[in-house]
């Protein structure tokens, strides 16, 4: 049987990172943390997002969480409250419309178009974002569970949207280096990108999904308040866990290659 409907990685996590986060362990990494993690792996994840997606973040503009499904949560949790209505991608990932419920916002669905490779409807999108007055413009691309790829003409547009209507753009992004097709371009790293939260996570890329890493960044006074709300959250990420993230992506990073090469080639 091949399970095709929860994004789980069917290889193992890669050695040096399970080395990496047994080294933690014996060397005592085993407290809390500050809120927005260990300064050592925000430092590696700014270097990260520098690298890969041309964002420019201080590591105090991040905030490392247990998985991006938190990160979600949390950075919602800050943006609205309830009866604020989220603009979501219809199809999407179901768990947005559950983060919605919980939060008791409004979960208003942005039509993806199938004979344009799952795009979004952008002149409906324009007009519920006028009439429903959204806090949120919630975007994932690469998307789950299209597979869709915006190009960079679309991720502008949606980021034009979103500051036009005075909403804050929330991309999440936990595919981002499982691209077969096409060029993934972070919102974030569009010019006059002000009001974007970006989220990643380590889970798909490195087959660290039980290890629930993932972060958060974006503007300074947002993450400050993403921080204050982790708090009675979690508190922390895992401090081993954080550890382990920060050796996959301080290292070579040719088992992402391995892996996407091979769920290219199935």
């Amino acid at each position: 049987v091949l399970h095709l409907e929860v994004g789980q990685p069917d290889f193992p996590t890669p050695p040096h990172i399970v080395e990496a986060g047994c080294q933690a362990a014996l060397a005592g990494y085993t407290t809390y943390t500050a809120n927005k993690g260990l300064v050592e792996v925000r430092e590696s994840i700014a270097a990260k997002l520098k690298r890969v997606n041309l964002i420019d973040a201080a590591p105090d503009d991040i905030v490392i969480t247990a998985g991006a499904v938190n990160a979600l949560v949390e950075s919602l949790a800050t943006l609205v409250s309830p009866g604020d209505a989220i603009l979501i991608p219809d199809p999407g990932w179901p768990n947005y419309q559950m983060m919605a419920d919980v939060l008791s916002a409004q979960a208003v669905h942005y039509p993806l178009l199938p004979e344009r490779d799952f795009v979004p409807d952008l002149d409906r999108l324009e007009e519920l974002a006028r009439t429903t007055r959204a806090k949120v413009l919630l975007v994932n691309s690469p998307a789950n569970p299209t597979g869709a790829v915006f190009s960079r003409e679309v991720t502008e547009r949606l980021v034009e949207i979103a500051q036009r209507h005075g909403m804050y753009l929330v991309s999440d992004e936990c595919y981002e280096q499982i691209v077969f097709e096409g060029e993934h371009v972070s919102p974030a790293s569009i010019d006059g990108a002000e009001h974007v939260l970006s989220v990643f996570s380590l889970s798909k890329s490195y087959a660290m999904t039980g290890w629930r890493v993932g972060y958060v960044t974006g503007p300074s006074e947002i993450i400050d308040l993403v921080a204050k709300v982790q708090e009675p959250m979690l508190s922390c990420a895992t401090a081993i866990a954080q550890k382990a993230a920060q050796a996959a992506l301080e290292a070579e990073q040719t088992c992402v290659d391995e892996m996407v090469d091979a769920y290219r080639a199935r």
